[in-house]
């Protein structure tokens, strides 16, 4: 048995001549931090540096009030036996790797080559999902990126609140 994810170049080959089978498919989801950067580079359009500055303002200043209400975000230095239990209450998809306290401290904060950031939410005293980032300069562009994402189901205010304290957070990076 194996599992892999294809590119959307090579899925038809893995899938046509491998004889691989498609689970599900899974989608990327992009958010523009910086919209001067994103307009010169896809338009040409040179952008004052006042301009950058404020619109990159603009976007942490409305991310770092989105979600919060009663839910408390968190820098997490090691994983506990609560993320044990956030595993078994969150969503599930068709096929995932079990993300108990052993393998998310043996993947993200034991990593000896990458560098992560891992936030967790917290809503009535009770951990409720987390979220695992990091930042990564491709072609002189910082990307930000989720690297792992769990949460309870029917609680999109700790989803909201979690991209939310990433995407601030990678802005600060």
């Amino acid at each position: 048995f194996g599992f892999g994810f294809a590119t959307e170049e090579t899925s038809r080959i893995s899938v046509d001549a491998l004889g691989f089978r498609l689970i599900a498919p899974i989608g990327r989801l992009v958010k523009v931090l910086d919209y001067a950067h994103y307009f010169s580079r896809r338009l040409g359009i040179s952008t004052p540096g006042p301009v950058r500055r404020g619109t990159r303002g603009l976007i942490k200043w409305r991310e770092e009030r989105r979600g919060r209400g009663e839910i408390h975000l968190s820098v997490v230095r090691r994983f506990d036996e609560r993320f044990d239990q956030l595993w078994k209450d969150a969503a599930r998809g068709p096929i995932m790797i079990v993300r108990e306290t052993a393998y998310l401290n043996w993947r993200y904060v034991e990593c000896p080559t990458v560098s992560y950031r891992e936030l967790g939410a917290e809503k009535g005293g009770a951990l409720k999902g987390f979220i695992v980032l990091r930042a990564r300069t491709v072609d002189g562009v910082t990307l930000g990126i989720i690297d792992d994402f769990v949460c309870v189901p029917h609680e999109p205010d700790v989803a909201e609140t979690l991209i939310a304290g990433a995407t601030t957070n990678l802005m600060d990076q």
